[in-house]
């Protein structure tokens, strides 16, 4: 209805914090010239309420036209649009956020020519991303034991020289010779129910002096070889193991492969390749022994 200049009218409002003035288009609209729209405390009989008094201003010396008067909107309680906002955060993710901390153990290639300056932002952001095609292929329903893609994953990265992982290996395998990758992983029983918000992955140590001479035995570069240390460590970190049976075997070199292949970097897998490695040995002996036959 139309308010005249001289009309003040009294509203009960039991949750006058929900109104908010606005400056924009809304849901009501007064109709008095500029009203005003004042709170004042409630009465003594009033249990939980307060007045809301509607009072027309003084008019200004310099007002022209009519004006639309003050637009207010109910603004809908605060418990509902955390909830709302919650159900959004809480949606499964598809993807988890990397982290990789870079440490240096030891001299690492030392001798080499290879400087280690333009190495490692290279090892950084590949870790991040074969963890990430990792977690992808771990939280496949169809995998074994498999996860709920956590929305953080931590990863610390160790490149090391032959002395600092020969110490490790002889300490936790009881192997007194320096090896090419170590993973030690962080089990969580938890993250095969629920989808957690930071999940510690464990350390991952290369030996960079090992994976210099592998490369060269095999015919690859460095950054290669360093590439198929990584993805073999990661399977390690999310619960594959190739000692653990033929079967187990079998499924982590598949998975290498499907990384790498994923990926587009060179190289079948650690594991393929130390397969070759054993074949090719065997034949070596079999040529050996059936040359020493002949001769007897």
């Amino acid at each position: 209805s139309n308010l005249s200049s001289s009309t003040s009218i009294t509203m009960r409002c039991f949750l006058p914090n929900r109104l908010r003035v606005l400056t924009s288009p809304c849901i009501a609209t007064l109709a008095s010239p500029r009203a005003l729209c004042v709170i004042t405390p409630a009465t003594p009989n009033d249990k939980g309420a307060e007045a809301i008094s509607i009072e027309p201003p003084k008019k200004e010396p310099h007002s022209h036209g009519n004006d639309s008067g003050i637009r207010f909107v109910y603004e809908p309680p605060r418990r509902f649009v955390l909830g709302v906002l919650r159900k959004r955060r809480q949606s499964p993710p598809t993807s988890s956020k990397i982290r990789v901390d870079l440490l240096i153990e030891g001299n690492p290639l030392g001798t080499s020519t290879t400087h280690l300056d333009s190495l490692l932002p290279q090892l950084r952001s590949d870790a991040a991303e074969a963890l990430q095609r990792v977690l992808q292929l771990k939280t496949r329903p169809e995998a074994e034991a498999a996860w709920k893609m956590p929305r953080v994953a931590c990863l610390s990265l160790v490149l090391c020289d032959d002395p600092h992982i020969r110490s490790l290996n002889s300490l936790h395998r009881g192997k007194d010779a320096p090896t090419d990758v170590l993973s030690f992983e962080l089990d969580d029983e938890l993250v095969h129910r629920v989808h957690l918000p930071v999940k510690l992955m464990g350390d991952l140590v290369v030996s960079l002096d090992t994976a210099e001479r592998q490369a060269r035995e095999r015919g690859h570069s460095l950054h290669d070889e360093c590439r198929i240390l990584l993805v073999h460590g990661l399977l390690h970190l999310v619960g594959w193991d190739h000692e653990a049976g033929r079967e187990a075997h079998r499924a982590m070199a598949a998975a290498e492969g499907e990384v790498l292949a994923g990926l587009g970097w060179r190289g079948a897998g650690l594991i393929a390749a130390a397969g070759e490695e054993e074949e090719g040995e065997e034949e070596e002996k079999e040529e050996a022994g059936k040359g020493g036959q002949a001769e007897e």
